[in-house]
């Protein structure tokens, strides 16, 4: 199945497109490889999911539910740049950053929720990486 009627199957609705937030592009083409930067978790209606995800089952799903919205903002700008999902092949390496409490250790069951949403029926394998993000924020500046 190709991924425009995947996403059809599931009933998911891409958000609008999110616009970069500082002087870099959100997806680059290379020959035939595609290299999308950092999306945050945007709903549908363009805001954006905040929280920490924490151990417990409430905190998991709240996760979840943050990386599969991110991996749609993602799709979203796939799309608008190539026109349609179906132009994807393969996916080579995911890279899942998760904002959680210091003794939470599920890393990647965030990662799972965004890729077995999408490319569930995909074949090929890729490689992944996950990083985790400490509760404190004090050393992180926003613009």
């Amino acid at each position: 199945m190709n991924p425009e009627a995947n996403l059809a199957e599931l009933g998911l609705e891409l958000p609008p497109v999110p616009q970069p937030a500082g002087l870099y592009k959100p997806l680059l083409i290379v020959g035939d490889i595609v290299r999308v930067s950092g999306h945050g978790p945007l709903k549908a209606d363009g805001a954006c999911i905040t929280g920490q995800v924490v151990d417990s089952e409430a905190g998991i799903e709240f996760g979840k539910a943050a990386a599969r919205q991110a991996g749609l903002a993602i799709l979203a700008t796939i799309r608008d740049r190539l026109g349609s999902l179906d132009r994807i092949r393969r996916v080579i390496h995911l890279l899942g950053m998760v904002y959680a409490a210091p003794n939470f250790a599920e890393h990647q069951w965030m990662q799972r929720a965004f890729r077995r949403s999408f490319w569930r029926r995909q074949r090929s394998r890729h490689s992944k990486r996950s990083w985790r993000e400490l509760s404190s924020r004090k050393n992180f500046r926003r613009n």
